[in-house]
């Protein structure tokens, strides 16, 4: 008799339990709600923490309408957080999945910024870093980037930012094309240093380095007995840069 009255206590226990169960518990928080957190995580700086609610809610809710803007914000927080390459293949990811969706603009747009080296970080304006010098890989691939973009979606909101940018990173690739071309000359090199510097007046038209493009292939023309091809060039630059000092820069 007591064996019988404990089970059925035990069972009215175990009963009781299970109805003050909530199965909301194990669904956890709704869409909205892991949104809100993820952008409060990226206003606030913590990039991982933001990258983790926004995963969360594409894993809990894919169907959400939420899950899509998630993926967006996910490229973002990726490239804040540090992490270009995974920013990309978020990005990338988003085009491949959503080609249609009315927000594609931006992450095309997104990879171009996430490349995008705005100048000197502090140990660079510190130590006066001759930006020249600086390896282009970055500032080539948002250029890239931001050139399909632009043929793309012309009339994007975030296409006059692009331009603009894209007038840096020009500026940019040209200075660092003329920091290859005084070495070619410093080396004696001089065929290659004349190529290299006409290759800035071809491809970087209306930067400011043009002038000394055309002094150095100027000077290295005379160097390798081509005195037309040195006339010519000065003659070009004292046409097109009237203003600009005609003593060499070397």
């Amino acid at each position: 008799m007591i064996r019988t009255l404990t089970a059925a206590l035990v069972a009215t226990c175990l009963l009781a339990a299970g109805c003050a169960h909530n199965p909301e518990d194990d669904i956890g928080p709704g869409a909205d709600v892991l949104y809100d957190r993820a952008q409060r995580m990226l206003s606030n700086g913590d990039y991982q923490g933001a990258i983790q609610a926004l995963e969360d809610l594409e894993t809990r809710y894919p169907f959400d309408p939420l899950a899509k803007q998630a993926q967006l914000e996910e490229i973002y927080a990726w490239f804040r957080a540090g992490n270009i390459q995974a920013a990309d293949q978020s990005a990338d990811r988003f085009i491949r999945e959503n080609p249609r969706h009315e927000s594609v603009d931006y992450a095309f747009y997104l990879k171009g910024l996430i490349y995008f080296d705005e100048g000197p970080d502090l140990f660079e304006r510190l130590f006066r870093s001759d930006l020249s010098r600086r390896p282009i890989y970055f500032s080539e691939e948002s250029f890239r980037n931001f050139k399909i973009f632009l043929e793309r979606y012309p009339d994007s909101g975030y296409a006059d930012d692009a331009r603009q940018r894209m007038v840096f990173l020009r500026e940019r690739i040209a200075q660092f094309e003329m920091h290859v071309a005084r070495y070619y000359y410093s080396l004696g090199a001089w065929l290659a240093a004349a190529n290299r510097a006409k290759g800035v007046t071809e491809t970087y038209d209306g930067t400011t380095v043009v002038p000394e493009a055309l002094s150095l292939m100027a000077d290295a023309y005379t160097e390798l007995g081509l005195e037309d091809m040195a006339a010519d060039a000065r003659r070009v630059r004292a046409e097109s840069f009237p203003q600009a000092a005609s003593t060499s820069e070397r």
